[in-house]
This record gives structure tokens, C-alpha cells and sequence, in this order.
């Protein structure tokens, strides 16, 4: 009996010492690990039977006991082996060729990075006969000041009539919070979609509609703000964007079951109750549209608005890195997960399923406006969901606007502008805009870029203007 205890005892001691001297060939494994028990990967390029180096830093730390014990808890060790007589898999010979050519193209042996399981490196170090307790101060200083490991989180679903997609960025084992910031930015855009939406009957603007040419409305501040600068971005656009385009509504349903445009005579008809500055508005909170039958509507800056307060929520909750996606008026705000920037592309206006360029965004919003996802086939002719509210027809000669902007709801609106301004006027007004880029395809083609844009188009790519 004593000595099946003793067998079992030295054993368990065995094995224990296996586990805790653990190092993994495989990279998949390896981060896979990492990311489970939130540990650096202590990542360890290699020349096993030939780099004395290498030799002495496996014997010296990895096989250090003291060494093991730190690290059972704080790293996963990955080891990218070259050796020279022994023979490795070719699954691994490949997986290290990558690793090298990733973290090691200079071929240092040994080379030795801390990385976070998301693959970012947080150091490199050097190994240069350090005891083992020097080693692991060395270690215990970096991993006190590296980032935790962070890992993107998103969220989908249907809102304002249109997809939405919320993602933030957050420590990989935040994931019950991250999922709560989503749902708060879910029901943010509730609020606001029963704040201004004009087929909720219940909503505040469907109250100053149905109220046109009789009263004044009383209206929450939001509200009234929002109306504002609407009025002031019209005034900016000649027209252009306006939301009391909304009286044409009854007649354009671009969800696929006009064939025909509606008869010129009923949209003339209708201009007259068209037109920003006939909105009078009574601080601190009175709105009133003075003609029966007058509408506004927030189809053309509503999402852009939704979009930029979701941003400002989840801000203020903390959230560092995020990208808010409003039906294609999309926001982003620090880096993702792996440290790159946000890359948003740019659908091909004639064939949508294709990329006409990418992005990369930073504390931005790029909104599109195209004529591709929502129009009216009449014949071979497609006319676009964007109205010139100054004519009541959609606007012609342009098939694709993005607008670069810090405000997702200026850019939104702005978009729709351009749209109806067309090229050359369009361009004329970006220009004289700050901080304001724009992007424009017209029904030739042909592609035009505002004046201060920062980027040039290089093989389906915008990149850095020189």
C-alpha cells in the first residue's frame, strides 16, 4: 500500500511540474489560452539544437521552477522553434514562418515579445544572462503597466426603418458589461426614434404636425434644439436640405411598389408647404408649422443624430473605442481591438455589392448617401430617395455622396445636400466648410473629391495624400 502511495505521490509531483513548465508549439492553442484565463503570451523565437542563447534562456528561465510558479498564473509561454536536425510538422513549420514573419523578420535568436492575447505587442525583451528573479521583475513591471487584453463586442438589429449595428471595444472579460452598453445604446435610439419619428402618432412631431395651421406645439428641448439647427443647416444648403420636405411624403414610397413618379401637377400643388423658414419657433419650446398641411420630417439628419448620441452615451459610460453604424451614417471613435483603425468601405453606386474604396477612420463620421439602396425604377431610369425639396422631383445627375465630418448629424444632413446641389455646387459648399470632406460619384462615373480631402484613391484604397 505504501508503495502504490509513493508511486502516486511522485506522480502527481510530476505531472504537476509538467503543468506548471507548460509550453505551447501551437499559436491557436497558445492565444486561445490566453484569452481564456486573461494572460499574456509570452512568445519565444527559438534555434533549440543550435543557438547556445536559446539553450542557456530554456534552461535559465523556462525551466526555472521559480519561473514556472509566476508563470502558471500570469502568462502562456509560445515557443516558435528553428531547429536545425529536428523535425517539427509541417502545420508548425508554417505557423512559425508566420509568427517570424510577423513578430521576428530581422531572424533574432533567441527573440523573446510579450503580446496581449489579441496578438498586440506590449515589449520586447532582451535576454542577457538575467537571473531568473530578474527575469520575472522584468516581466511583473511590464504586465503592471500593459493594457488588458480587449476584444470587440457587437450588437445588430432594426431601428428608425433601417439596420443598426453597435460594436465597443472592452477588456476581454468584461463581456456581461459590454453587452449591458450595447442594450443602452439600443434604447437610446428608442428614445429618440419615439421623440421625432413623424409615423408615431404618439411622438412629439407627429403633435406639431397634426397641430399645422392651428396652434403652436410644446416641445422638449431636444426637440427644439434639433428643429433649430435643421432651419440653420437650410439656410447653409440654400435649401437644399429641408425638413419640411415632409409634406411630399404621400406621394414617393421607395420601397419598391412605385413604378411611376407622382403626377407634377399634385407636387406643385404641394410646394407651397414646403419651406424651412416658414417654421416659427417660440423659445424656450414652442413650435409652430403655420400652414394646414405643412409636415416636417428627420429622414435626412434623424440616424446622424441618433448616431452622434449614442457616441456621446457610451462616452460618458467609458467607452473608449466604438463604432456606431446608423443605417450607413456611421460613427467611429478610438482604434479596434487590435490597435488598427476603424476601415469603413464604400459601396460601388453602381453595383453594391462591391467596395469602391476604403476608409480609415478615427473620432470621425462618414455618412453615404447613394441611390442604390432605396428608388423608384421607372423604365431603365432609377431616381433616388433624396428629393430636391426646392422642386419636390429626386435629384438627378449624382448616384453617391459621402460626407466626412466630426457630426454624424451634420454630415447626414450635408450628404442629402450634396446630393440635390450636385457636383460643382456641391464641392463649392464642402470647401468652404472646416473639417469637412466629401466624396462624390456622379451618374458618369466619374469620381470628385472635395478640395482639403486627405485622401487619394489608390487601387480601390484611399490613402494619405502626400
Amino acid at each position: 500500500m505504501m508503495l502504490k502511495i509513493s508511486w502516486w505521490l511522485t506522480f502527481f509531483i510530476l505531472s504537476t511540474q509538467a503543468l506548471l513548465g507548460q509550453v505551447f508549439h501551437s499559436a491557436d492553442t497558445a492565444f486561445l489560452q490566453a484569452s481564456e484565463k486573461n494572460q499574456a503570451v509570452l512568445l519565444v523565437f527559438s534555434g533549440s539544437d543550435w543557438c547556445a542563447p536559446c539553450i542557456r534562456f530554456d534552461k535559465t528561465i523556462l525551466q526555472n521552477e521559480a519561473f514556472q510558479h509566476f508563470s502558471q498564473s500570469t502568462l502562456t509561454i509560445l515557443k516558435a522553434d528553428f531547429p536545425q536536425r529536428k523535425k517539427l510538422s509541417k502545420h508548425i513549420r508554417e505557423q512559425n514562418d508566420q509568427l517570424a514573419e510577423t513578430y521576428n523578420p530581422q531572424g533574432y535568436f533567441p527573440h523573446i515579445l510579450l503580446l496581449n492575447s489579441n496578438r498586440t505587442v506590449i515589449q520586447t525583451l532582451s535576454f542577457q544572462n538575467q537571473t531568473p528573479r530578474e527575469f520575472i521583475e522584468q516581466l511583473q513591471a511590464l504586465l503592471g503597466k500593459a493594457p488588458l487584453p480587449r476584444k470587440e463586442y457587437r450588437y445588430s438589429t432594426q431601428l428608425m426603418g433601417s439596420a443598426f449595428e453597435f460594436a465597443v471595444v472592452a477588456p476581454s472579460h468584461h463581456a456581461a458589461k459590454a453587452q449591458h452598453l450595447l442594450k443602452q445604446g439600443e434604447a437610446e435610439v428608442k428614445r429618440i426614434e419615439a421623440l421625432i419619428s413623424s409615423w408615431k402618432d404618439d411622438s412629439q412631431t407627429a403633435s406639431i404636425n397634426h397641430a399645422s395651421g392651428v396652434k403652436a406645439v410644446k416641445v422638449d428641448d431636444e426637440l427644439f434644439q434639433l428643429i433649430k439647427r435643421s432651419a440653420e443647416i437650410s439656410q447653409l444648403t440654400q435649401g437644399a436640405f429641408d425638413i419640411t420636405f415632409a409634406a411630399l411624403d404621400p406621394y414617393y414610397h421607395f420601397d419598391g411598389t412605385q413604378n411611376r413618379l407622382p403626377d407634377p401637377k399634385v407636387i406643385n400643388k404641394t410646394l407651397p408647404l414646403i419651406g424651412y423658414r416658414q417654421i416659427q419657433l417660440t423659445p424656450p419650446d414652442q413650435i409652430y408649422l403655420p400652414t394646414k398641411g405643412m409636415k416636417i420630417g428627420f429622414g435626412a439628419i434623424g440616424k446622424g443624430y441618433a448616431a452622434d448620441k449614442v457616441k456621446k452615451l457610451l462616452q460618458n459610460q467609458g467607452v473608449k473605442s466604438g463604432l456606431i453604424n446608423a443605417g450607413g451614417d456611421l460613427v467611429a471613435w478610438g482604434k479596434k481591438a487590435d490597435g488598427s483603425p476603424w476601415k469603413i468601405g464604400i459601396a460601388d453606386p453602381f453595383n453594391k455589392k462591391d467596395i469602391l474604396m476604403w476608409l480609415e477612420v478615427q473620432d470621425q463620421a462618414i455618412v453615404t448617401s447613394g441611390n442604390y439602396e432605396k428608388f423608384i425604377q421607372v423604365g431603365q431610369e432609377r431616381y433616388a430617395h433624396i428629393i430636391d425639396p426646392r422642386s419636390g422631383q429626386p435629384a438627378q445627375g449624382v448616384v453617391s455622396v459621402t460626407v466626412v465630418q466630426k457630426s454624424a448629424e451634420l454630415a447626414d444632413a450635408l450628404a442629402s445636400a450634396v446630393f440635390v446641389l450636385g457636383v460643382e455646387v456641391g464641392l463649392d459648399l464642402i470647401n468652404q466648410l472646416p473639417d469637412t470632406e466629401c466624396i462624390i460619384v456622379d451618374s458618369q462615373k466619374n469620381i470628385h473629391y472635395s478640395q482639403h480631402i486627405k485622401y487619394q484613391q489608390t487601387d480601390g484604397a484611399l490613402t494619405e495624400r502626400q
